[in-house]
């Protein structure tokens, strides 16, 4: 959203809008066996925020979380072996 504030131009300001993140992935267990992990998050976007700028942050913070919760379950499905 953006509004014009008098002799100032327009800038974009947000009211509660949110940005979703959604990582997947499919783990090799072998053979011929997989499993998919899904996780996500939300977070609303701080007035003068960039949505972008937003976006990239969240899918750098969540991507090393799944990846260690995806090797944890690969390492307990193979002990179960």
């Amino acid at each position: 959203m953006e509004r014009t504030i008098k002799g100032k131009g327009t800038e974009p300001v947000n009211n509660g809008d949110k940005c979703w993140v959604t990582v997947s992935m499919t783990v090799n267990l072998g053979n011929y066996e997989s499993m998919k992990v899904e996780s996500g998050y939300s977070q609303t976007i701080n007035p003068r925020e960039e949505a972008l700028e937003l976006l990239e942050r969240m899918q750098e913070e969540i991507e090393p979380i799944i990846l260690d919760y995806a090797k944890n379950l690969k390492k307990r499905y193979k002990a179960k072996e």
